[in-house]
């Protein structure tokens, strides 16, 4: 027999409590609109790394999309 449960979201699935799946659909939101801010602003890692006191792998990291678990 399988299991047909339903989520809202991907996060309320895998992460364990209501808490935490709200935490990182908030994280996860904010980090699309800081990655699309810096596109659409033309800048570079370099320069947005500077902006926001942070590493340019850092930014790397969020422009691939890999911020938002990265700090687990």
């Amino acid at each position: 027999m399988t299991d047909n449960k339903r989520f809202n979201s991907v996060w309320d699935a895998i992460e364990d409590t209501p808490q935490q799946a709200a935490s990182m659909r908030a994280r996860s939101g904010h980090m699309m609109n800081l990655s699309e801010v810096i596109r659409e602003r033309g800048m570079t890692q370099s320069d947005a790394a500077i902006l926001f006191g942070v590493t340019q792998p850092r930014i790397s990291d969020l422009m691939r999309g890999c911020a938002v678990h990265s700090s687990r």
